[in-house]
């Protein structure tokens, strides 16, 4: 089975290599242990760019246990869906995170401006300072950031539940369990 080749810290896709030419490869330091993987399929530079299927390379030089033969990306289903399962939660509570943060970014800026236009409508100047226009120019930045973080959160989702939803290495309960946990 031949495969794309991606480095850490790369642009560069590199391949279609075979399994065997990627491990020796490794064996030899030609290639960094963190590098991952993707199935080739005749796919272009770009789809492979914005592909989600990338595979840590250790799926390809981890040994069978019973019979000492390179185990591939196909014949490894159970440890692909591990690994799969594992980075989906993890990117779905980055992106519940960030939908907090989001949160308490709008609130805050909210609660703070109230605040200052408050102490503006109680103050005891007889004159207008301007107080009032140079506060709103200051908290509104901040709520306009929360609702674009809260936003940025919730497209980032749709993609994760997208990607989920049409990963061929996640079973259907796979699936369902990442979306129920994830995909609110």
């Amino acid at each position: 089975m031949n495969y794309y080749l991606r480095q850490p810290g790369s642009l560069s896709i590199e391949g279609p290599e075979s399994d065997d030419v990627l491990a020796a490869w490794l064996e030899q330091g030609k290639i960094h242990p963190d590098s991952e993987v993707h199935q080739a399929q005749g796919q272009t530079e770009v789809t492979l760019r914005h592909s989600v299927d990338w595979l840590p390379l250790a799926i390809l030089t981890e040994r069978g246990k019973d019979n000492g033969q390179p185990v591939t990306a196909a014949g490894q289903t159970l440890e692909l869906s591990k690994i799969l399962r594992q980075r989906y939660a993890s990117n779905y509570a980055a992106a519940e995170v960030m939908q907090a943060v989001g949160f308490a970014v709008k609130w805050i800026s909210a609660v703070l401006l109230g605040l200052l236009l408050i102490g503006d409508l109680t103050s005891s100047s007889p004159t207008p300072s301007g107080g009032f226009l140079f506060h709103c120019l200051i908290g509104s930045p901040g709520i306009l950031l929360g609702f674009l973080l809260s936003a940025a959160a919730r497209i980032y989702s749709a993609v994760l539940d997208t990607a989920v939803n049409s990963s061929r290495h996640l079973t259907d309960q796979d699936v369902a369990d990442l979306l129920g946990r994830g995909g609110r």
